[in-house]
């Protein structure tokens, strides 16, 4: 049962950072038609697609947070640390895996409280688009980086190797 809940959140961490590789594609297009639109009508860019690409800059950003975590390419600076003992570079992490973990539980619930209000006042962009839908890509992320940093933490408990993980 568990293992099929977590293949399905894999699955969907796995959507999330396909979405958002698309996503990454299509801001260079998006500049390209604003650029085109501007050769054309000379009266400037036209005001949705300054909402548009910022949309389309958060949603990589966010979306893709947790998948980056899962393949272990979140930036770390460990000049100094790589000098440390082994130990203290255990404890080290540990401590910087709780802050991540509690950062990304604060932000998560600073994004939903976000969406919720941009919902219930029926707030807007300048362009009149939704803001809610800038505001939701921030907790899907966070909840899927949440979950890949205590993913982490439960492999780190239990000396989970990739080898010793079945399917998950």
């Amino acid at each position: 049962m568990i293992t099929k809940l977590l293949k399905k959140v894999n699955q969907v961490s796995e959507i999330l950072h396909i979405v958002s590789g698309i996503v990454v594609i299509s801001i260079p297009v998006l500049m390209l038609i604003v650029v085109i639109m501007r050769a054309i009508v000379p009266a400037g860019v036209p005001i949705w697609s300054v909402d548009v690409g910022a949309l389309l800059m958060w949603f990589p950003v966010f979306l893709g947070t947790g998948f980056v975590w899962r393949i272990g390419r979140h930036v770390r600076v460990q000049v100094i640390t790589n000098k440390l003992p082994e130990k203290v570079r255990g404890i080290i992490e540990w401590i910087n895996l709780t802050i991540a973990l509690a950062l990304s539980l604060v932000i998560f619930y600073a994004g939903s409280k976000e969406v919720w209000v941009s919902v219930s006042e029926f707030r807007h962009t300048y362009s009149e688009f939704p803001e809610w839908i800038f505001c939701i890509c921030v907790p899907i992320g966070l909840a899927f980086l949440v979950y890949e940093i205590a993913v982490y933490f439960v492999k780190k408990i239990f000396h989970v190797t990739q080898s010793s993980e079945k399917g998950v």
